[in-house]
């Protein structure tokens, strides 16, 4: 197997054949072989040079960025479609629904902090 390294750690790799500017290492286990596929990013070339190393700190810590993007991406898609409308629909709000509205938002704003998707409000269907 070869591997191109960035900062030491695996950028990209090839089972198979070569890579332009790869280290050839040592194959890894099957079960090694399948953590890799999923976390290659979190191994690092070992001070052998010749073998991989999982950093599963790295590995964790590359899960929660993704974990992050995805409910941005969700915040984005469910909440900010509403939140982003124009002034004649907010008029068409009553005090009630204002209020829920911006206590939502709130909430979905603290969401890469709470990790709690926010219940979204049922009357939002029906506009």
């Amino acid at each position: 197997m070869q591997i191109r390294l960035k900062d030491n750690y695996v950028e990209s790799y090839a089972l198979v054949g070569g890579i332009e500017g790869g280290v050839e290492v040592s194959d890894l286990s099957t079960e090694a072989l399948a953590d890799f596929a999923l976390h290659h990013t979190a191994y690092k070339l070992a001070e052998d040079g010749r073998t991989l190393a999982l950093d599963a700190d790295k590995r964790d810590a590359d899960a929660d960025a993704a974990a992050l993007s995805a409910l941005r991406t969700r915040r984005e898609r469910e909440c900010f479609t509403y939140i982003n409308r124009g002034q004649l629909w907010y008029a068409r709000l009553s005090a009630a629904q204002l209020a829920e509205l911006s206590a939502w938002y709130i909430k979905w704003l603290d969401v890469t902090r709470t990790r709690v998707i926010p219940d979204r409000p049922s009357w939002l269907d029906e506009l």
